[in-house]
């Protein structure tokens, strides 16, 4: 018995080195034939991180558009989905922050000599994309990418700013502010802070599309993409994202 477990061994080992053998021989075939075609095909998975500049802008059915300046920090990771051709599926996470302060019109100032309102938005997004690899020479590929969004709006808010020229009036405007209920800063998630107006709240989910491009010169990636929203932020408003940031692939 302990003769016959060790021929059936013994064979089963040999053909495993020959089709290993077989794998081998086929698989420098094609890469000899690749080389020869002047091909580059890299299939391997990637990770990159990336700092980028973003616009974002809120756009309401009525009245004017609000553009929001910021960042956005991406960590993705590209997954391959084939052993051939270079197309992968990325996923990863995408915090965003953006800014705008609005000076009021003197016309309609209501308490001080100047007022502002100031605009923030920030969120979480979980981007899923596919992507397809250029590959130019080793070193150099152009990268296209499209997919979808799903974005988590963590903070919205806005911030009613009063100045005053004179010092004294500005102490007591800041101390009349802190003694009543007059609320400056609005919490815009809020349907108490906007009056229950349920139609201005904004909305803590909202899923998007995008389109964009990178460039990968060795471990360094430079990209930009552009994308907007299905849902909504509120009633009637939309948003739309530009992003060009740089990166690093590892």
């Amino acid at each position: 018995m302990k003769t016959i477990k060790a021929i059936m061994l013994a064979g089963a080992l040999a053909m495993t080195a020959t089709a290993s053998a077989q794998f081998a021989n086929t698989s420098n075939s094609n890469a000899a034939s690749a080389n020869a075609a002047g091909s580059i095909k890299d299939t391997n998975p990637y990770d990159r991180l990336s700092v980028s500049f973003m616009s974002e802008t809120i756009s309401p059915d009525k009245g004017d558009n609000t553009s929001l300046s910021g960042v956005s920090i991406d960590y993705i990771h590209g997954f391959s989905l084939s052993k051939t051709l270079p197309i992968f599926l990325e996923t990863g996470v995408d915090f965003s922050a953006g800014f705008k302060s609005n000076d009021v019109e003197e016309k309609y100032l209501q308490y001080g000599d100047s007022e502002s309102v100031k605009t923030t938005l920030m969120s979480l997004a979980i981007p899923v994309n596919v992507a397809y690899k250029f590959n130019v020479n080793p070193d150099f590929s152009i990268q296209p990418f499209l997919g979808l969004n799903f974005k988590f709006n963590i903070v919205g808010k806005q911030k009613y700013k009063v100045e005053f020229k004179d010092s004294d009036k500005q102490k007591d405007f800041d101390k009349y502010i802190e003694d009543s209920d007059i609320k400056l800063d609005t919490n815009m998630f809020d349907k108490k802070d906007l009056n229950d107006n349920k139609d201005a709240v904004w909305k803590r989910f909202q899923m998007g599309w995008h389109i964009g491009a990178g460039i990968n010169y060795k471990q360094l990636w430079i990209g930009l993409s552009y994308g907007t929203d299905f849902i909504s932020l509120c009633k009637k408003t939309n948003t739309s994202t530009f992003k060009v940031g740089v990166g690093i692939n590892f």
